[in-house]
């Protein structure tokens, strides 16, 4: 597989983890909504349609949680099957009218719709297991991720003749990778902490406004990755003296973009799609969100095509990396390739460690010439 390919099936893959369907539970939960709504419908076009009094004989529209019970006459006898999302047998749920009213179910939902063997519920502990070490790996992962990156952003720090364009790009970068990783803990903190609360269904401000954010985060570390190579390719078109004239523009291009295309989102969101937490992966609005991390990716690899014979290497690495790891490993492989494997960055930890070295061998020394010439 040569390197366009990596890339097209990586980018094949980002923008394919957004066109997940919901969740299943939750599946479950907009469909009884979508049926609710339908249901309080019909119940107010035959109450005004008819005009029940207290000489009427029969049931009405009824909305039991599950199903939709139409209006018929005393004695007769309705049946409805499960609802699709729950449809695991054919068995039917069966009500009668009398002239007190509805009459109970012939058999529960829960029998009817939720039975459950023994093999699915193992089926059910398996995954259960499986999301648990999943979140436990991406949880190490990120959290790897951020330490490493805040030491690189220390080293940079401290050493400040290593500040230079180059390494500004670059803390903005590891700025980027470290908001995106905490972005992940706050959305998990709010959204999914809290297991007594239907984060289905839940609609918040904070909620929105922490996935509102994971968006910005995410966007801005597409769009330094873009930098990255987009500095390179200046270095090789104007001389060193103008790199500081485009820094500007770099951060225009790393943080701007992302916070208009964000936004754009919002307002979109807000006012035609405003359900829930905004997290709904079927809604059409995330493709304002997709299309800009498409071209960032699609114009990162048309500079690395050009660039590819003087920084092959270094290309050919973060697409073998962005293909086979996951997000939360790569913090700590930029940390490594554009910190801890620089030599500059090692040559001024030696120096600094020798320093301290030939000040402690000193400070011995002079303590041992006191205490021998007293």
């Amino acid at each position: 597989m040569d390197l366009i390919d990596g890339f097209v099936i990586w980018t094949l893959m980002v923008t394919c983890e957004g066109m997940k369907t919901v969740h299943p539970e939750c599946s479950i939960v907009l469909h009884l909504q979508e049926k609710e709504a339908e249901c309080q419908l019909r119940i107010g076009l035959t109450q005004s349609l008819f005009n029940y009094n207290a000489t009427n004989t029969g049931c009405l529209v009824e909305w039991d949680g599950v199903n939709c019970w139409p209006a018929v006459s005393v004695g007769e006898r309705v049946s409805v099957s499960c609802p699709p999302p729950l449809l695991k047998s054919h068995e039917l749920i069966t009500r009668i009218c009398t002239s007190e009213g509805w009459s109970r179910l012939s058999v529960s939902y829960y029998n009817a719709c939720f039975q459950e063997n023994s093999t699915e519920q193992e089926e059910t502990g398996h995954t259960r297991e499986y999301f648990a070490r999943v979140k436990l790996i991406y949880t190490v992962g990120y959290g790897v991720s951020i330490g490493s990156l805040c030491i690189a952003v220390f080293i940079f720090c401290i050493f400040r003749k290593l500040l230079c364009t180059r390494t500004y790009i670059h803390l903005n970068l590891f700025s980027s990778f470290i908001l995106r990783a905490l972005a992940v803990f706050v959305k998990d903190a709010v959204l999914f902490a809290d297991e007594t609360v239907n984060h289905c269904t839940v609609s918040t401000v904070l909620c929105k406004a922490v996935v509102t954010f994971f968006q910005y985060c995410v966007l801005s570390n597409f769009y330094w990755l873009l930098i990255e190579g987009l500095y390179l390719q200046t270095l090789l078109a104007f001389t060193f003296t103008h790199t500081r004239t485009f820094f500007w523009c770099y951060i225009l291009i790393g943080w701007g973009v992302p916070s208009v295309t964000v936004i754009i989102w919002t307002f979109f969101k807000h006012k035609y799609d405003n359900h829930g937490c905004w997290d709904d992966l079927d809604s059409g609005y995330w493709w304002i969100i997709k299309i800009p991390i498409l071209l960032s990716v699609f114009a990162w690899l048309t500079l690395n095509f050009y660039k590819e014979y003087l920084f092959g290497f270094q290309t050919l690495v973060f697409a073998t990396l962005q293909i086979f790891f996951m997000h939360q490993e790569l913090g700590f492989i930029v940390a490594l390739l554009y910190c801890f494997l620089i030599c500059e960055v090692q040559n001024e930890i030696r120096k600094e460690i020798g320093k301290y070295k030939f000040r402690t061998d000193n400070n011995t020394f002079q303590m041992a010439t006191q205490d021998f010439t007293a």
